[in-house]
């Protein structure tokens, strides 16, 4: 198992269920993990409300998580503040305001109080160990087959053939990604840091070939990458396969990154000048790499750009970093989730649904 912890529960609930909550932790996001609530593991695991309930609190008696309420905003029901059971009473006599819908001076209640949890422990090393060795065995039987089998995988399996970096690569990676936040002389320097891993982390990809020195007489582009998946799907793959393979299309045979490691949340002019270098060479997909967030504009420009131009810009940030490099999130099913976010306009967490 991955959290031993957990077999001291093993004979007051299903064996079946202890197993498939334990995968469920392990799969967890660092974000995910910072915020368990009882919904989400009631549909994962597919049991009642009241069980999965009995069972996060059963984790919590064994200090595997712990619990906390949390005060959402009672008109958009985002999360306001993040508190403890000793101060929730005087909390919820404030005045709050919303940043996610603009609300002010909204009175709370105990019906705009939910319980989350939080992961308190790692999983096992050991237990780790042996699943790389399972990975890399399994990774070795899906290079010996043709692209078409290739195709034709499940999709855990397809995405481990698009991205599967070595244990080297992530420790590479890891390096690279601690040196963004390292103190630098210059401006220039900071940003290259950033780039020099964006460019590491785009080349352990099997379809990307990603360079910086493409230089034009109007720019040099942060980074240019070659997508060479870039096939007419619909002409050489059967119907039930191209659903997991049609987001690599819809980033085009080539397409640009702009990088930012600044220590503030990046301009919106960034995403208005990536888009004018796309639509000035025909591109239909870029992404913005950036320390932290977008702006809140962000999301709004995106869903503009794509309505009227077809063009999908998508942004990742250090935290989407770390899900990659630190929790070994595979690459590509990030960019999936990023690319339907622009296209449906989403506002709900794609990383807890079933899309992938």
């Amino acid at each position: 198992m991955y959290y031993h912890t957990l077999l001291t529960i093993i004979d007051k609930l299903p064996k079946e269920l202890i197993e498939s909550f334990d995968l469920y932790l392990a799969r967890l996001t660092i974000n995910q993990k910072q915020q368990i609530d009882i919904s989400h593991v009631s549909i994962k695991l597919g049991i009642e409300y009241e069980v999965a309930e009995k069972l996060l609190n059963m984790c919590h008696k064994i200090k595997l998580v712990k619990k906390y309420p949390v005060i959402m905003c009672p008109v958009c029901e985002r999360k306001i503040e993040e508190t403890n059971y000793n101060n929730l009473y005087s909390d919820l006599k404030k005045d709050y305001f919303c940043s996610h819908c603009d609300e002010e001076e909204l009175n709370v209640t105990t019906d705009n109080v939910y319980i989350f949890y939080k992961l308190l422990k790692k999983p096992d090393p050991n237990f780790n160990n042996k699943k790389n060795i399972e990975k890399k065995n399994n990774t070795k039987s899906i290079e010996n087959k043709s692209f078409t089998q290739k195709i034709l995988l499940s999709t855990e399996e397809l995405y481990d053939f698009l991205y599967s970096p070595s244990e080297k690569n992530y420790d590479e990676m890891t390096k690279k990604l601690n040196s963004i936040d390292a103190n630098y002389e210059n401006t220039t320097d900071k940003g290259t840091s950033l780039n020099d891993l964006i460019i590491y982390l785009l080349n352990r990809c099997n379809p990307f070939k990603a360079t910086k020195l493409v230089i034009t007489e109007t720019n040099q582009f942060d980074c240019t990458v070659v997508n060479e998946i870039y096939i007419d799907i619909e002409k050489v793959m059967p119907k039930e396969s191209i659903g997991k393979i049609s987001f690599l299309n819809e980033m085009g045979s080539i397409f640009l990154c702009e990088c930012k490691n600044e220590e503030k949340t990046p301009k919106g002019t960034y995403f208005q000048k990536l888009h004018s270098i796309l639509v000035q060479n025909k591109l239909t997909f870029g992404i913005i790499f950036s320390k932290f967030p977008p702006p809140t504009t962000y999301k709004i420009l995106a869903r503009e750009t794509y309505l009227t131009s077809n063009i999908i810009i998508i942004s990742i940030d250090k935290i989407d970093l770390e899900k990659i490099i630190i929790d070994k999130k595979n690459f590509f099913e990030i960019i999936k989730l990023k690319i339907i976010e622009v296209k449906t306009n989403s506002t709900t967490d794609l990383s807890s649904t079933e899309l992938i």
